[in-house]
């Protein structure tokens, strides 16, 4: 696009005496306008449009030039040490034959904290996991160290425990009671198992308090929630190679059940970023191993890695 030089004068008279200083990377600079290119369609717009069935080879021929195209975007801004921040399908459009990433709104230097509102395509490290205090202890009354050291102290439990600790006897009952087992090889032969194998216990209050600490573990994990902290998380390149490696996966695989769409609501990318793992990465690896190749899998396991110190950078 060709545009008089008159034109940008006229913009920069109009607006030089009001200040956009709110909208600058430092308060000091002096912003007087920002002027996009109009796309002619998104990434978005191209997903929209499409099935999410077997990518065609032509398709993914394609993939590979937009891929490309993002990526020298990407490595111009890196090169100024700064972190784009929000790689969404939206945010990548077509201007002709050229792929760019627009919307600079969170930008930010390299090392400074990140900020933003929630979006799809932020990483794993910006989400904090917080994990609230039980509601009934483990064991009711008063902490004595020296009771605890009494061989003849007995361990008070709360009732919500000790209606679990009922189910279980039952369990080891019904397993050594039953007439139908006679020996333990019969056990294992029969391979007949009604419950969890039975481990040798010293006694009864080591085995519910071993039960009890099990139980508590899992209502931890149910009860941890999970937070938006960009304030956290310094601004690096990592964050970018993250966004940059949902992108790609969409692209070759579609919508991807392990992993964050750029469409899903914000409660379901946060439960998928917080219980995000190793397994998670390989499962999405090995999809793409199948369909797509080595070089593109061992691309995103590197993209795609928790820690963001793993990543390209």
């Amino acid at each position: 696009y060709c545009f008089d030089p008159a034109f940008f004068e006229q913009i920069n008279n109009h607006h030089k005496d009001e200040n956009f200083t709110h909208l600058t990377l430092s308060r000091t600079d002096k912003l007087c306008c920002i002027s996009f290119e109009r796309p002619d369609h998104t990434l978005a717009d191209v997903f929209a449009g499409i099935s999410w069935g077997t990518r065609s080879k032509k398709w993914m021929e394609k993939s590979w030039v937009v891929l490309k195209q993002i990526a020298k975007a990407l490595k111009a801004l890196h090169e100024q040490k700064l972190v784009h921040g929000h790689l969404d399908p939206m945010n990548i459009c077509k201007y002709g034959n050229e792929w760019k990433v627009a919307k600079l709104g969170t930008i930010q230097k390299v090392g400074m904290p990140m900020r933003g509102t929630f979006r799809a395509s932020v990483p794993p490290e910006s989400i904090k996991i917080f994990k609230p205090k039980r509601r009934w202890p483990l064991f009711d009354g008063e902490y004595d160290e020296s009771a605890l050291n009494k061989k003849s102290a007995r361990v008070q439990f709360s009732p919500r425990v000790l209606v679990s600790g009922k189910e279980r006897r039952s369990k080891l009952e019904l397993v050594t009671s039953s007439s139908s087992i006679d020996t333990q090889d019969d056990f294992f032969g029969n391979g007949c198992f009604l419950c969890e194998p039975i481990r040798e216990i010293g006694s009864e209050e080591e085995a519910l308090s071993a039960f009890i600490q099990e139980e508590e573990s899992k209502l931890d994990e149910e009860r941890a929630t999970a937070t938006f902290s960009p304030g956290g998380v310094q601004a690096s390149v990592a964050w970018d190679m993250w966004g940059f490696g949902l992108i790609m996966t969409q692209l070759l695989l579609g919508r991807c059940i392990n992993l964050t769409n750029f469409e899903t609501p914000k409660d379901a990318v946060t439960k998928k970023l917080q219980h995000y793992d190793g397994k998670v990465l390989q499962a999405i690896c090995n999809q793409i191993l199948s369909t797509i190749g080595r070089e593109a899998a061992d691309i995103v396991y590197l993209l795609l890695q928790k820690d963001p110190a793993k990543r390209p950078n």
